[in-house]
């Protein structure tokens, strides 16, 4: 929390100059939401991610089976087309047929003013990847490959409508219209993003034969958009900060689509996707401590501490304190909500901050008519928050900086090391998990079926002083730092959460509080840990019926900071 602007510390604000304030080019223009209570939207723990160089999802589907149409073999696909360097790790196909002849010549001319985001590179080479990546991975009956390469003809190009209705048969035309998206509503005026990809994804849902064609298309498409806005920023195009579908709304439709995928399309294909979306993930995770310097800059212009230095001083000299990537980015953003018209919890949430930066932003931030004593409170309760609020006093109490230190400077300093003591008594407190091995959480993502993923651990006790645990927590007689097993035996799921029900030696309940040992897979935007305990509360059976020995997952038993 920044401190008021009649505060006499040294970390205190004047107030907010009349400058015009810059706010980030990604971001757009609107009046602020109220704050929200709590946060809404979480990330991962570590990061990985993919998403397009065009920037918004679109769909396509098929079940893998043989085609009663010609299919094509690997190869080349058009060997009077140069290969793109887009597509350098796709396969090319050396044979075709009269229908994609026709489609690709369509889409050639259709797009031939059109470039990708980043590069200046011909539109059609993505059309050409597509169909690539769609033959490489099996899916290569001529409808297919001819829709893939007209799939983003009615919703880009609209005009060449008239000869894709006449030129191409039915099933091509029903397969590209189930892959796009209604980007105007019947008064022609734009439509907001989410609502269009709600709309898709419920298209690509359809029991019908040109949404199960649409499926494979959809995940090839994805597979190289993703590739695509990686490569790009690698390349120095920037187009993270560009593209008006933020990073993490990337992640969570990724997400989503990911669950339509599985089943629909065959394995590699689908192996190919979730490569691609790990890899964009982990250029998130090396983009967004920057991106947060960024906005903390951007938000604090024109704001003046009482020394008369510029504001954002202060929180680069606690990102610079901080110890860890999450820390740096909460430092950095620890004040913008409260101090920012524009920035709230949710919009920090689409730039794609982790769930913990998040709930530890909304901590931090003061609430209107809150109590110093209450704020501290909330804060405490989050252990991140907890940590960077230490470095904001510590960094507050420094009166150095002040030339004339006043008895109200004096004063607040007092009441800044008292907050300091209580915090440090919370800090103290940590949660005894089974953190999950690599492969365990891998299968868990696997499984997710919200947008924000989860499936790193299973809490055995929630914040507590480690001196006074007892080892009768742990089930099954282990301790801490053993490797164990758990077993898999049941699934709840609602539209919040989606939770594994585990059982460590024959125990499903957690012995200190007897709530259910549970890893929670997935949750919902807004979503949080009470929502998995009540869904759990709820649709679990006493006692469990531990039936046949289900999936095993691994995990090491550790206390952590959380």
């Amino acid at each position: 929390m920044a401190p008021s602007s009649s505060a006499a510390s040294s970390g205190a604000k004047l107030p907010r100059s009349s400058a015009a304030r810059t706010i980030p080019a990604a971001a757009s223009s609107g009046r602020k939401p109220r704050r929200p209570i709590a946060t809404i939207r979480a990330r991962r723990g570590s990061s990985r991610a993919s998403r397009t160089s065009s920037d918004a999802p679109s769909g396509g589907m098929s079940d893998g089976s043989p085609s009663k149409r010609r299919s094509v073999s690997q190869g080349n696909i058009a060997g009077s087309v140069a290969k793109p360097r887009e597509s350098a790790d796709t396969a090319r196909m050396s044979a075709s047929t009269p229908l994609i002849d026709r489609a690709r010549e369509l889409a050639r001319a259709a797009h031939a003013e059109q470039t990708r985001k980043a590069g200046d590179v011909p539109y059609f080479t993505h059309l050409e990847s597509v169909a690539e990546i769609l033959v490489a991975h099996g899916h290569d009956d001529e409808v297919t490959v001819a829709a893939a390469y007209l799939h983003d003809l009615l919703e880009d190009q609209p005009a060449h409508a008239p000869r894709l209705r006449e030129e191409m048969p039915a099933e091509v035309v029903a397969t590209v219209e189930a892959l796009t998206e209604k980007k105007t509503d019947g008064r022609g005026k734009t439509r907001d993003k989410r609502a269009r990809f709600r709309d898709y994804v419920a298209g690509l849902k359809e029991d019908t034969e040109a949404a199960r064609r649409a499926i494979p298309i959809s995940c090839a498409d994805k597979i190289h958009n993703t590739r695509s806005l990686v490569s790009a920023e690698r390349e120095g195009h920037a187009l993270l900060m560009r593209l008006s579908t933020r990073p993490g709304q990337h992640e969570a439709q990724l997400t989503t689509l990911r669950a339509i995928y599985a089943g629909r399309v065959r394995p590699a294909l689908l192996a190919s996707f979730d490569e691609a979306k790990n890899a964009l993930l982990d250029t998130l995770a090396a983009w967004l401590p920057g991106w947060a310097v960024t906005i903390c800059a951007q938000a604090h212009l024109g704001q003046f501490d009482k020394a008369g230095q510029p504001y954002v001083y202060h929180p680069l000299r606690l990102v610079l304190a901080a110890d860890t990537p999450e820390a740096r980015m909460a430092a950095a953003l620890h004040d913008v909500v409260e101090d920012s018209p524009f920035w709230t919890v949710e919009r920090l949430a689409d730039e794609g901050f982790p769930e913990t930066v998040l709930r530890a932003i909304d901590a931090l931030s003061k609430r209107d008519g809150e109590s110093y004593d209450d704020f501290l409170g909330r804060v405490e309760a989050e252990p991140l928050a907890t940590r960077v609020k230490l470095l904001d006093l510590a960094d507050n109490a420094d009166l150095s900086r002040l030339a004339s230190p006043t008895d109200a400077d004096r004063a607040r300093v007092e009441k800044y090391r008292r907050a300091i003591a209580r915090l440090e008594a919370a800090s103290k407190r940590r949660s005894l998990r089974i953190a999950l091995d690599d492969a365990s959480r891998a299968a868990l993502r696997a499984r997710a079926a919200h947008p924000v993923v989860r499936g790193t651990h299973v809490t055995l006790v929630h914040r507590v002083d480690p001196d006074t645990f007892s080892p009768a927590w742990i089930p099954g007689g282990a301790a801490v730092g053993d490797e164990v097993e758990l077993q898999v035996v049941g699934e709840v799921r609602d539209e919040a959460v989606q939770a594994l029900v585990v059982a460590i030696g024959g125990e499903t309940r957690r012995p200190e509080d007897g709530g259910v040992l549970h890893a929670t897979v997935s949750r919902a935007r807004g979503a949080r840990s009470r929502d998995s305990n009540r869904l759990l509360r709820d649709a679990t059976p006493e006692p469990v019926d531990l039936g046949a020995p289900g999936d095993v997952l691994r995990g090491r038993v550790q206390w952590v900071d959380s």
